[in-house]
């Protein structure tokens, strides 16, 4: 059983003890349901485009303090040294691994 599933029985069930009616309890859960997946990728959206402005704008101003900072700051998950030291090359930064 999902997590999802037993968290919906025992909020349902705790509603119907308060004097809930199980159909509202239900209509109420499911939006909560609803409302969850929505907020999460909303919230983590919005905070990834800040990320994402952020590090624009030091690789367009401050470049080379960018890229060292990816690279001092390696392993990201996200790009190899020799990609982040490939791509300060195709801006003309003299740096070298």
């Amino acid at each position: 059983m999902q997590l999802i599933s037993q968290l919906e029985h025992v909020f349902i069930e705790g509603a119907v003890t308060k004097g809930i009616d199980r159909d509202i309890a239900q209509e109420v859960f499911d939006r909560l349901r609803g409302f969850g997946s929505y907020s999460f990728a909303k919230s983590h959206a919005t905070s990834f485009a800040v990320l994402v402005y952020q590090s624009a704008w030091l690789r367009k101003y401050y470049p080379l303090a960018f890229f060292v900072a990816l690279l001092n700051n390696h392993p990201m998950g996200f790009w190899s040294p020799s990609v982040i030291v490939n791509d300060a090359h195709d801006m003309g930064l003299p740096f070298y691994l």
